[in-house]
This record gives structure tokens, sequence and C-alpha cells, in this order.
């Protein structure tokens, strides 16, 4: 097993403790970098924040929540995370005292914890919508998503409570010149292991599992519907669907509902691309007794990358989600966001009117269009 000084060089999202010479290159570029990617996600989270408790329609999307939810996590993370590590290569020395040092050490993973939860909990939602079109209508509501969301946040501070006992300001020396440091404790290789290998499992692999079975679940479903509809007589679905208005019938509905699933499934990617890097580094430096000092400048981009993530969701959102693009365009403009050709809106309170006051007098086709359809306005 590597000596304690060795390890005081891993440096990963959990881990800010790293021998660096502040007289090189990476004691200037990555504070730089940092700022940048502070600014972004504080800048782009923070608008996300804002646009869904500003206007009232946002806040009736359950998905909405979840993404707002995703936002704090990641404002939470850059603010923690970021000053410190910019800091940490431009001085080298931890100077913040034990109590930041735990506080830190224990914040980060409950960030992280958070996002990946919320993005667990997204996709279980998405499964639940196109499997169940007809009872998500009922319960799913935005109350209990705000409440679901405090016990993400509450589970995920007393997973990582461990973290805050497993960091501590101590002495170091190199090139003869003591420093001090927010270190890990290296002292039980075991429990090294261990704890590493949790917090993989627990902010990666785990709920990576969970969103995959569910993605597989839903298009395996969607592909079902796909070939069942091939074989449908274009009258009969004329006949169900001609009721209803435009913006509800199943066809935009399903279309609606499978938009905001890619939404939610690119988000999922992006996450497991920008930390998967930092994961395997983890994983490597403390169940492999060979790790070669030459991955320390991939271990600085596999750090920035991680970072990284919490600044790129704002994009997605204003390149991919409707709502978010309208109210950001008419934040900077003053004007509404005039949707492209083709583009699917909400529904109007008059359109969902003539819904159910047609539906009243078309009870039976009522139910079986609701049973074609997987979603309503998210």
């Amino acid at each position: 097993m590597e000596s304690e000084s060795s390890y005081s060089s891993f440096n990963s999202s959990y881990q800010n403790a790293t021998f660096v010479d502040p007289r090189g290159p990476e004691a200037v570029i990555m504070p730089i970098i940092m700022v940048v990617i502070a600014i972004i996600a504080v800048v782009g989270n923070g608008l996300v924040v804002y646009i869904v408790l500003r206007f009232r329609n946002m806040r009736q999307s359950v998905t909405n929540f979840y993404i707002m939810n995703v936002a704090v996590s990641d404002l939470v993370f850059v603010l923690v995370c970021v000053p410190l590590t910019a800091s940490l290569y431009a001085t080298v020395e931890w100077k913040l005292g034990a109590f930041l040092c735990k506080l830190n050490a224990y914040l980060q993973p409950v960030a992280v914890q958070a996002t990946c939860a919320t993005l667990t909990v997204m996709t279980v939602d998405r499964y639940y919508v196109i499997m169940s079109p007809f009872a998500s209508r009922r319960t799913r509501t935005t109350c209990r998503a705000a409440i679901i969301c405090c016990i993400i946040w509450i589970l995920s501070a007393l997973l990582h409570i461990p973290s805050a006992f497993f960091y501590n300001v101590e002495k170091s020396y190199h090139t003869n010149i003591e420093t001090k440091h927010c270190f890990l404790d290296t002292s039980n290789e075991m429990r090294l292991k261990i704890y590493f290998t949790y917090l993989t499992l627990t902010t990666f692999l785990i709920p990576l599992v969970i969103i995959g079975v569910c993605y597989i679940l839903i298009l395996m479903h969607l592909w079902s519907l796909t070939i069942r509809n091939e074989f449908d007589d274009g009258n009969s679905v004329k006949v169900r669907s001609g009721f209803m208005p435009a913006a509800q019938s199943p066809a935009r509905s399903a279309s609606k509902t499978w938009k905001t699933t890619r939404i939610v499934l690119i988000i999922v990617l992006l996450f497991a691309l920008c930390w998967a890097p930092i994961h395997v580094i983890n994983l490597w430096r403390v169940l492999s007794r060979h790790y070669p000092d030459s991955l320390f400048n991939f271990q600085m981009f596999a750090l920035a990358l991680s970072y990284c993530n919490s600044c790129i969701n704002p994009a997605v959102y204003a390149l991919a989600g409707a709502s978010y693009k309208n109210h950001l365009w008419k934040m900077l403009t003053g004007k509404p966001h005039k949707p492209s050709h083709g583009q699917i809106t909400c529904p109007s309170a008059t359109a969902s009117s003539m819904y159910r006051n047609t539906g009243r007098r078309n009870s039976n086709s009522k139910t079986e269009a609701t049973n074609m359809s997987v979603s309503t306005c998210v």
C-alpha cells in the first residue's frame, strides 16, 4: 500500500488535498477554470431556480420541481467545492481550520448524492408516467414532489455523515517544508477501500443501474405501443382522438412525454459522462498498488470535468426545454418567444375545459383516449 505522503497528492471531488507546485502552470490554470465553471454554474442554475419559482405554470410541473432540486444541489456543490479547490491549487496548503475541513468533506458528497438521487427519482417518475398514464394524472402532484425532494436531502445528509469523521487537518512534509492539509485518514487500508467503494456505489453505480433499468423498460413499452399502433385502423384512431383538442390528442401528449423523457435521459447521460472518470481514478487509487504519477494531468482533467456537470444542465434546459426557453427569452427581451414550426406547447385553460366538457358527453371515448395517452403537459 502506498505511503500517506503519496495519498496527499490524491485529488478528487472528495479529497481536496494535493501537492502541486505553486509555481507550476496548474497553480494558475486550475483556479481560472474553477472560477469560470463557478460563474457559469451559479448564473445558469440560479436562473433555473428563479424561473421555476417565479412563473406559476412552471411551478405546476412535477418534473420542474425535480429539475429545480438538481439546480439547487449543483449550486451547493460549486459554492462549496470551487472556492476551496481553487485556493488549494493556488496556495497548496489548507489554511481554513479543522471545522471547514470536515464541513467541506461532508457537504461535497451530500450535494452529489442529492443530484444523482434526484435524477433517479426523475427517471422513476418518467417510468410511472409512461407505464401508468391514467393513475399518474391523479397521484403526481407538486406537493408530493416537494416532499420527495426534502426526503432526498435528508437521506443524502444521513448517508454521508462518515465523511466528516474521516477527514482531519494534519501536518505533512514535502521537500522538507511543513504544510497542513485536509487529509482523509489513510491509517486503515481496509476502511479507505470501503469508504471510496461506498461513495462510488451510492453516488454513481447504484443510481445509474436503477436509471438504466427504468429506461430499458420505458423503451420496451414505447416500442410495443409503436408496434400495436401500426395495426390500428386509421378511422378507429380518428374516432378515439377526434373529440379532443389538438394539444391534448394522444399523439401530441405522447410526443410531449417522450420529449420530456429525452431531456431527463440527456441530463442523466451527461452526469454519467462527467463523473465516470473521477470515480475510476478514486477506485484505482485506493484499490491498486500501482498508480502512476503520470496520470496527474488526467486527474486534474477528470476533476474539472466533474465540476463542469454543474454548469451544463441549464444549457440542456435552454436548448431542449420549450417552457424554460420561452420564459428565459421573455426575461431577456421582454417579448414572448415564438415557438418554431411543429413545436408542442402546453394546452391553454380553454383547451383543457373543452377536453373536460367534451369528455362528459363522450365518457367511453374519453377513457379509451386517456389510456392511449402517456402524459399530461410537464
